[in-house]
């Protein structure tokens, strides 16, 4: 079902029809459209994560110039993440356990993320507990500690609605 995916998302591009991938969708567009997606060598990846917005990231997601810090904080729960990027791509937000956040694709309307804006933070803190025979103890507590900081969950679903509006038919 993978090769098929991936053949879909090619035809969706080039149909020019606008498409976000979360997570595995995040990984599955880089790998259709030339990128490299290979497990961390940093094992698992959970908790809230702090994304650095890179000065290619565009304006419409971009705070205020007065805001300097350029941040935003979302659950993670993965161990693979897109390690090169595809043809054309751009690299609109990473952190320095997932430098691929975030991507945007300059010739079709794509753009993904790494993160899982629509975790609430009860639905993670039990994925994680489910998870706890494959995910390391010290990992887990990080995880469940970085939960007492807020989530930018909503800013990015405010990312994707104005990314659809913009490309809307």
């Amino acid at each position: 079902w993978i090769a098929p995916l991936e053949d879909s998302i090619r035809e969706w591009t080039r149909q020019n029809h606008p498409v976000v991938g979360i997570c595995f969708g995040h990984q599955i567009m880089a790998q259709a459209l030339g990128g490299v997606v290979q497990k961390s060598d940093r094992g698992w990846g959970v908790g809230l994560h702090t994304y650095d917005m890179a000065a290619t990231a565009p304006s419409w997601m971009t705070r205020s110039p007065q805001d300097q810090a350029q941040q935003f904080s979302c659950a993670v729960s993965h161990k693979d993440q897109v390690v090169r990027l595809p043809p054309a791509a751009q690299r609109i937000a990473g952190s320095d356990f997932c430098p691929n956040g975030v991507i945007a694709y300059e010739k079709v309307l794509a753009l993904s993320f790494q993160m899982h804006p629509e975790f609430e933070t009860d639905f993670a803190l039990d994925l994680m507990a489910a998870r706890k025979e494959s995910i390391p103890q010290e990992v887990r507590e990080m995880g469940e500690a970085s939960y007492q900081k807020p989530s930018d969950r909503l800013r990015i679903a405010e990312w994707m609605k104005i990314f659809f509006d913009r490309h809307a038919a």
